[in-house]
């Protein structure tokens, strides 16, 4: 599995069995009256519910990185300043998040309250449910989430403007040196990332999963579908679009500065 991922499975539960435990036990979800319609139903006619299923987690902690982190990560001139092998550990497990989201294109991490760490202060890439927000390649507008979380943005000075950010250029040597060895532009498909994962994905209950990915087009209507390989094929995309970015990196400020080892 990916590295710092809580393991999942995915499973079909009993329509009747999850509704009537939602409904009774579950204080955080405001039912709505189309809730209340698709409990009944459920509880009625009972059919096999796709979910997914992870592993249980105690002495969870939000854990949202320092602007310290992004200044080392952007390679600012202050950032060298009090960053010890532990701060630079974190650095790189920050980076590794970041460029992970990127993969996925999952916008949620944005918020501080999706950063959380185990008990020994150990990043987890935690809740992942908003991944490829813009369907299988993602938009090119997505290369924005290299910026990292939203406090790290550059806010305009007037209400009219947009928030600019600075993209990261510092990454793990092991992460990127990994990507380039599945990058579609060396090796057939099915040793990229998209073949990989297509592979792995064989043995769960639910491949491919994508199946279920369902997008609107305008507003809510009409919704539209991809095919499954159209979503294998778009985590190659953005591993090429990563490894742009790193390569420009690299030329505007060196191999030695931009790949890390920690």
């Amino acid at each position: 599995g990916f590295n710092r991922k809580p393991p999942i499975v995915g499973r079909y539960l009993s329509s009747k069995l999850l509704y009537s435990y939602a409904f009774k036990k579950d204080e955080d979800i405001v039912w709505s009256a189309y809730d209340a319609f698709a409990w009944v139903k459920n509880l009625m006619f009972e059919q096999a519910i796709p979910v997914s299923v992870h592993a249980w987690f105690d002495g969870l902690n939000r854990e949202d990185p320092p602007l310290i982190t992004k200044e080392y990560l952007t390679l600012q001139v202050k950032s060298n300043q009090n960053m010890g092998n532990w701060e630079k550990t974190y650095a790189a497990d920050v980076s590794d998040t970041i460029v992970f989201d990127f993969i996925i294109d999952d916008h949620d991490r944005g918020k501080e309250h999706n950063w959380m760490a185990d008990s020994s202060h150990n990043l987890l890439l935690w809740d992942s449910g908003l991944a490829f927000n813009h369907g299988p390649n993602g938009r090119e507008s997505c290369i924005r989430l290299l910026c990292g979380p939203e406090k790290w943005l550059e806010r305009p000075n007037t209400k009219e403007g947009e928030s600019s950010c600075t993209k990261i250029c510092r990454f793990r040597s092991s992460t990127i040196n990994q990507l380039y060895s599945m990058s579609s532009q060396f090796v057939e498909f099915e040793d990229t990332l998209g073949g990989k994962l297509k592979e792995a994905m064989e043995d769960d209950l639910l491949d491919p999963v994508f199946q279920f990915n369902l997008y609107y087009l305008y507003g809510r209507w009409p919704k539209a579908r991809f095919t499954e390989d159209d979503f294998f094929e778009g985590l190659n995309v953005k591993v090429e679009r990563l490894l742009s970015h790193v390569d420009q990196c690299i030329q505007t400020y060196g191999r030695d500065r931009v790949l890390i080892h920690y």
